[in-house]
């Protein structure tokens, strides 16, 4: 009776260690992610800088020391574009989803978040501290754009969550909209679904990880709770999902939409990273024709 309970203890105690072991290392890769700079870019096949492809742009900062690039539209009148890139990403990979955009825009700005891409050495805040450090750079690119100055947001996964998060703190007059790929409600969603992907126990680890990470990084506010607020404010909204994605389920992102969940534009077959790129091989895809749907005012 004594052994069993000796290896039941000693069972339990390796368990303990695994999870511990297990929940740092989500931790550590979430908050420390592989840096998409211009490496990160040659190494893909794509361009490393918005002159490669013709844009005309400058090199700017944003929130006084991170990286960005203001990259100049055709349309005159139309709103600035804010691009918000995903977790692993930068403003490179939002060069992938700006293309579609720029013909209706004034410009767009395409900013590295905290502990991304070309960025000072730190660790991401998985949008907690982001949204009110964007909410104020919005405040200021208003001021520096001239009265009257309209601005639509536009993220991808982590990107759009905070896109949406952000949107619901600026004031109604100066959104033109906000655009957003693949959101999700919180980090747990993608974490527990990264860990599924790889065959490793979801509960107690992702539950777990998102508690250390809300306490490292802070918490996160609800994306559910602005999609809502967007909704009853009737900002234009623009919210696109994928059949296909594993990262980010379509159910979930439709239940995340609450009020807007039947006005969720699907994709029936393109990758999480892809989502919202272009061009596509069909101009009638469902995210080319919604885009010309939401920019038809402009």
């Amino acid at each position: 009776m004594t052994e069993t309970v000796g290896l039941l203890l000693l069972g339990s105690v390796a368990l303990l260690l695994l999870l511990v072991v297990l929940v740092w290392g989500i931790v550590w890769d979430a908050s420390h992610p592989p840096r998409a700079t211009a490496g990160w870019a040659l190494a893909n096949g794509f361009p490393p800088h918005p002159t490669d492809v013709g844009w005309q742009a400058s090199d700017e900062r944003w929130s006084e020391s991170l990286p960005a690039w203001r990259v100049v539209g055709g349309n005159p009148s139309g709103p600035i574009a804010v691009f918000v890139h995903g977790w692993r990403r930068s403003r490179i990979d939002s060069m992938r989803r700006a293309g579609i955009w720029l013909p209706r825009v004034r410009a767009a700005w395409l900013i590295d978040l905290a502990g991304h891409g070309d960025a000072p050495k730190g660790t991401t805040h998985l949008g907690a501290a982001d949204v009110d450090t964007i909410v104020r750079f919005c405040g200021d690119l208003v001021a520096r754009e001239g009265a009257g100055t309209r601005l639509v947001i536009i993220g991808h996964s982590l990107g759009a969550a905070i896109t949406l998060r952000v949107s619901a703190l600026l004031p109604r007059e100066t959104l033109a909209g906000a655009v957003a790929f693949a959101p999700y409600e919180s980090v747990l969603e993608p974490i527990s679904n990264r860990l599924r992907r790889q065959g490793l126990p979801v509960w107690p680890a992702a539950l777990c990880s998102t508690c250390v990470l809300h306490a490292i990084c802070g918490r996160e506010r609800s994306t559910s709770a602005a999609v809502a607020t967007l909704h009853a404010r009737g900002t234009p909204l623009l919210i696109v999902a994928s059949a296909a994605d594993t990262h980010v389920p379509l159910p979930h992102v439709r239940h995340m939409a609450g009020p807007v969940r039947d006005q969720v534009i699907v994709e029936p077959a393109i990758s999480h990273d892809a989502i919202g790129t272009g061009p596509t091989p069909n101009e009638d895809s469902p995210t080319e024709v919604a885009v010309r749907a939401f920019t038809a005012n402009w």
